[in-house]
Order: structure tokens, then C-alpha cells, then sequence
């Protein structure tokens, strides 16, 4: 059972990079690819359901996505969009 997790994480781990490259190639925003196969990962059947605790995503998640955006942002449109 281990073993299966480790090869699901590996492979789900593989497919982030595969879709932050092609969000650079492309062009696009890489979170926008990644909710994107997020969302096409229920389609494929040999998947096995995954369930999460709400609470997980905001603790574990969501805190390194906001840091990595609060450094790539720009002060200057920050403080024009405020008005």
C-alpha cells in the first residue's frame, strides 16, 4: 500500500513539473495550469479517490503559494489598484 502512495505522489509530482514547464512555454500563469489538471485528475479513471481535510490545503498549501506571490508582486500596481 505504501509502495502504491509513493508511485501516485511520484507521478502526480511529475505531472506539476510537466505543467509548469509547459505554463513557461506557453506562456501562462502556472496556477492556472495546475487548477486546470487538478481538475482533469478525477477524469482519468485508474485513479484512485483521494480525500483531504479542508483544514490540510490551508495550513499546508495555501501559506507557500501566497508567499511566492507576496514576492513576485509588484508594489507600484499594488498601490494603483488600491484606489
Amino acid at each position: 500500500m505504501v509502495h502504491q502512495n509513493l508511485l501516485l505522489v511520484l507521478i502526480l509530482f511529475f505531472f506539476i513539473a510537466l505543467l509548469y514547464l509547459w505554463s513557461e512555454r506557453l506562456k501562462i500563469s502556472y496556477p492556472i495550469l495546475l487548477v486546470l489538471g487538478g481538475l482533469a485528475i478525477p477524469l482519468i479513471p485508474a485513479v484512485p479517490n483521494v480525500s483531504l481535510n479542508p483544514e490540510i490545503i490551508f495550513l499546508i498549501f495555501l501559506p507557500p503559494l501566497l508567499f511566492e506571490a507576496a514576492w513576485t508582486t509588484s508594489w507600484k500596481d499594488f498601490w494603483a489598484r488600491k484606489e
